[in-house]
């Protein structure tokens, strides 16, 4: 048996039992003990009351006249098997020559509960599953081509839903010659696995006649073919008409075509016509149902206190993964609905060549805690969409699983607490691969930030190749974000902030006047940095405190050594929007800043750096020339940038690209940068390949206008 929890036989049935004592009586009577072993630990009559749980004999002994008259069970949860006291009889001389042949070993029922919570109560749940398929094409409920909704009947007294399905005319028997193979039933009988339903047919014949019970016999009558894929479904015996008793083989298991035969005994002068059904769920990830059908699990999820909560169940200190398919499995999760396999510690080499590192990479990822989840996709023991909880974001080992077809059909989001268990808050360039693939793919990614209590849901950037995490009310402003980065140094934070919080706060009704693309009534100013203290705290403050969203780009400083102390610099508490990075990415950081509108302030080599790809993008066309503002005394900036420029210059190593410095632009207050920025949005600022160079490698101000000087 499989310790997947989500590849586990059906809870609401055992495996076969097979007798394992016998005792003859009268002729066409056998007293016999039956036992079964290996039950799943997840078989619903453990946990309910024994009197709901039924046996369910074979339907080889009911097709050919035998039935249980009566029968005792004892349950063993702990040592999870059964023992079943059965009295069989045959109706008819078919059935009396298959009980004389029976021996020890033969397989001949199994138990079924009949668990209240998993009845079907509604008739509206069955509605929804007509006409809908697998993914295959078969129907999921295909009763009857007779089949009419009005046969749908509802007894809330009784709470529960059944259905009439209509039999064929007639009855049928079976020709002289079935006797010839009832000792190969017999034999064929020591396997659970043998059908013999398409052999019996061989020998049944048509009779058209009313379907009445002949004295002291069975009745054998049929439906049309049904496709019950999702659900059990058990004959109601107190709806039959007077005086019919159907088998005790009265389960019909979830298969994509069904057997059509039902059998009776009894006395009565009616006839029968129909066959009353009701129904049991499967347990709802092997359900076919799809996300959007989850009206109350997709609303729930949209409340970040519940999820919040739903994660204080996790197992504490270990990876852990849960999939959820409906809201009450959401809001009474326990510590034992979550699958806690730790990977071992191993070395991982990727890409793996030799068979060791082969096989230390597939034991790695069969050690992943949402490895039996996804597995279950692809084998399609899971059929219902829905979502998977995890504490730790999935490792990109198992990317060929979560963007497999069947995975991707079934997997609607993915939310997780912590980024890495190693790297804490850090995403890896491989993490964030992933995250840029499976967003490509459909499936939406959240996380559960515990820093800030805010659920981020991934959102990549238009036209752009890379994405961050985004609180759920401002993904509107990320997608329509016109955006303004702040560089510049962690250590300290010029007293500058007051002339920035002027410039953007004449930018907010700026836009309003304006029909630039880059700035317009529909866009959203976006204030981006790189997440950590001085200059970047600053900014991501005064973002927060105007209304805007506030984003960074946060990068793990701690050397390799130090991975696992405490983080040396935390991310700056002002961020809303935000991706990570670890210390051997901080060169791919930059990349993923993709501002519209740079700002530098006063830095050190890390504001260089910025600065000298910033100017890069530039010249080599990756963006548009725009104003990038170098806010300080002039001074200061000749000493960062005109000593470069002019000894590039020099040596002719910028020929053809000298124009970029007509984009760099020195101011010293609001006034100076709202006229750079005024202009280029309405088209009067001489940048680009078509203007001037400039000398010190930025434009000069005039501090007492907003004029260029010479």
């Amino acid at each position: 048996m499989s310790n997947n929890p989500y590849m586990r036989p059906y809870d609401l049935m055992t495996p076969d039992g097979k007798i394992v004592a016998i005792e003859h009586t009268d002729k066409g009577l056998l007293k016999i003990t039956v036992s079964i072993e290996e039950i799943s630990p997840w078989f619903r009559g453990f946990y309910i009351d024994e009197v709901m749980v039924k046996f369910n004999l074979k339907s080889t002994f009911a097709q050919l006249g035998v039935d249980v008259l009566h029968y005792e069970i004892k349950l063993s949860r702990q040592f999870r098997k059964a023992s079943v006291l059965l009295q069989l009889k045959a109706f008819n001389p078919i059935g009396a020559e298959l009980l004389r042949w029976l021996e020890p070993g033969c397989y001949v029922g199994k138990l079924f509960a009949e668990d209240p919570e998993r009845r079907v109560h509604n008739p509206d749940y069955l509605l929804r599953l007509i006409g809908k398929t697998d993914w295959h094409g078969n129907p999921l409920l295909l009763l009857s081509e007779e089949y009419k909704t009005e046969e749908i009947l509802h007894q809330p007294h009784k709470d529960r839903t059944i259905v009439r399905v209509p039999l064929r005319s007639g009855y049928w028997i079976y020709d002289d010659g079935i006797l010839g193979f009832i000792r190969t039933i017999a034999k064929g009988l020591l396997s659970p696995d043998i059908s013999f339903r398409r052999f019996l047919q061989l020998h049944q014949i048509h009779v058209e006649k009313e379907r009445k019970i002949p004295p002291g016999k069975m009745l054998f009558t049929k439906t049309m073919s049904m496709n019950i894929q999702t659900l059990f479904a058990k004959v109601v015996h107190d709806e039959l008409p007077a005086g019919f008793k159907h088998a005790h083989a009265d389960i019909i298991q979830p298969q994509i075509r069904t057997g059509d035969i039902f059998e009776f005994h009894g006395e009565s002068g009616e006839e029968i016509t129909h066959v009353p059904l009701e129904f049991y769920t499967l347990e709802p990830f092997r359900e076919y149902f799809s996300f959007s059908d989850r009206t109350m699990l997709k609303e729930t999820v949209q409340d970040q206190e519940k999820i919040f909560k739903a994660f204080t169940t996790a197992p504490p200190s270990i990876k852990a993964a849960t999939f959820i398919v409906k809201r009450n499995q959401l809001l009474n999760l326990s510590e034992g609905d979550w699958i806690q396999n730790l990977p071992r510690e191993s070395h991982i080499v990727q890409p793996a060549e030799t068979r060791a590192e082969k096989w230390a990479l597939q034991n790695f990822i069969e050690n992943q805690c949402t490895y039996p989840i996804l597995k279950a996709m692809q084998e399609e023991s899971i059929t219902s969409e829905g979502i998977i909880l995890c504490t730790h974001f999935v490792s990109p080992c198992l990317i060929q699983y979560l963007l497999s077809e069947r995975v991707r059909r079934t997997l609607s989001a993915l939310y997780f607490c912590t980024p890495s268990e190693a790297h804490g808050q850090f995403f890896s360039h491989d993490d964030r691969q992933l995250l840029q693939e499976l967003y490509k793919a459909g499936i939406d990614i959240f996380w559960v930030d515990a820093s800030s209590h805010l659920l981020l849901k991934y959102v990549m950037r238009r036209d752009r190749d890379y994405g961050m995490f985004v609180p759920l009310t401002e993904i509107d402003k990320f997608n329509k974000g016109t955006f303004f980065g702040i560089y510049g140094s962690k250590m300290i934070a010029p007293p500058i902030q007051e002339e920035l919080k002027r410039l953007f706060e004449a930018l907010k009704p700026m836009k309003h006047e304006l029909d630039h693309f880059k700035l317009n009534p529909d866009t959203e100013i976006v204030i981006v940095t790189g997440g950590g203290p001085g200059v970047m705290a600053m900014g991501n403050q005064l973002a927060s405190e105007l209304g805007l969203l506030s984003c960074g780009h946060a990068v793990d400083f701690r050397k390799p050594h130090e991975i696992g102390n405490a983080v040396r610099e935390k991310m700056n508490p002002f961020i809303q929007a935000k991706m990570t990075y670890r210390l051997e990415q901080v060169i791919v950081r930059q990349s993923e800043f993709n501002l519209d509108f740079p700002i530098f302030l006063t830095g050190g080599v890390g504001t260089d750096f910025e600065l000298a790809l910033e100017l890069l993008r530039l010249q080599v066309g990756i963006q548009p020339p725009v104003p990038i503002l170098l806010v300080g005394e002039v001074e200061y900036w000749k000493e960062k940038v005109t000593l470069t420029f002019q000894n590039n210059l020099r040596h002719g190593t910028i020929q053809g690209s000298e124009w970029v410095s007509n984009c760099l632009f020195c101011v010293q207050n609001h006034k100076q940068a709202l006229s750079v920025y005024y202009k280029f949005f309405n088209n009067r600022l001489e940048i680009g390949p078509g203007g001037k160079p400039h000398e010190n490698g930025f434009v000069i101000l005039d501090s007492d206008s907003d004029m260029y000087s010479q």
